[in-house]
């Protein structure tokens, strides 16, 4: 899941304590703060990850994944249009999303009107997680994006990330009854790596890069999000597109996958 090599990158995260762990009595964090390992290193025992790996911390949550993982998701976006990448990560909330500390621009995301439904969460914890592990900033907003024609699908918002303008899509991997499948894994990346596509033609704000964000709740799961990416999805549909598989586990990531539906003002 992690390049054996990537060209040297240092990690821009803002507002974030990132150490590298290397499984070895525990961390420090959070301007040198002891952070219980069992709290921060859970999700990623948990996912398999091997070691060394890297944890980025702040006051709302952690990131666990693979070390040199910002160095890969970097080559990864920067690479040529025609390529394509799966990457994986573990989230941990430390508190309810209506209790976290958000940037001026998460908050914006969390007030501002979006499309309808119930992912507010999803959308804007996927923006503070790149903004905090990678430095992405932010660029317009779902209901600031325009379409011709209108009426098509949608991204959620669009970042600027490494000197490239990208447009996220976020979607989570989840079954209301029964268990996920691969099949239902691929039936959701073939879903929105259409929409994506469609969006990206018909925007007329335009992006360089897609990027889609699948919010998985278990390890399970999130194996066969990947299988399906790569032997399910058609190639045309993977071509310059970025998958970000994020483990979400704990009572507090409860809301990314079951937010209530806002309601129409």
């Amino acid at each position: 899941r992690q390049a054996t090599e990537a060209p040297s990158l240092s990690t821009r995260a803002l507002g974030t304590t990132m150490v590298e762990d290397r499984g070895i009595e525990g961390v420090e964090g959070n301007g040198g703060r002891n952070v219980n390992q069992s709290r921060v290193n859970r999700a990623a025992i948990d996912a398999g990850f091997f070691w060394p790996r890297s944890v980025y911390l702040n006051e709302n949550f952690s990131v666990t994944s693979p070390a040199l993982f910002a160095n890969y998701f970097h080559t990864q976006l920067s690479a040529p249009c025609t390529s394509a990448a799966i990457l994986e990560a573990a989230f941990d909330p430390f508190k309810a999303f209506g209790e976290m500390h958000l940037s001026a621009a998460g908050e914006k995301m969390r007030c501002l009107p979006n499309a309808g439904g119930s992912s507010v969460a999803s959308e804007v914890l996927s923006y503070e997680l790149l903004r905090n592990c990678f430095g992405a900033e932010l660029d317009r907003t779902e209901m600031e994006l325009t379409y011709f024609p209108e009426g098509g699908s949608i991204v959620d918002y669009t970042c600027r990330l490494y000197r490239c303008t990208v447009g996220v899509s976020v979607t989570r991997a989840m079954k209301f009854a029964g268990q996920y499948s691969a099949e239902d894994a691929g039936r959701l990346l073939v879903k929105k790596l259409e929409g994506a596509l469609q969006a990206t033609r018909n925007s007329l704000v335009g992006w360089s890069r897609r990027l889609l964000h699948v919010w998985a709740s278990s390890e399970r799961v999130a194996a066969l999000v990947q299988h399906a990416f790569n032997d399910l999805v058609p190639k045309q549909l993977r071509i310059n597109t970025v998958v970000l598989v994020t483990v979400a586990t704990g009572e507090n990531a409860h809301e990314i996958f079951w937010e209530k539906r806002q309601k129409s003002t």
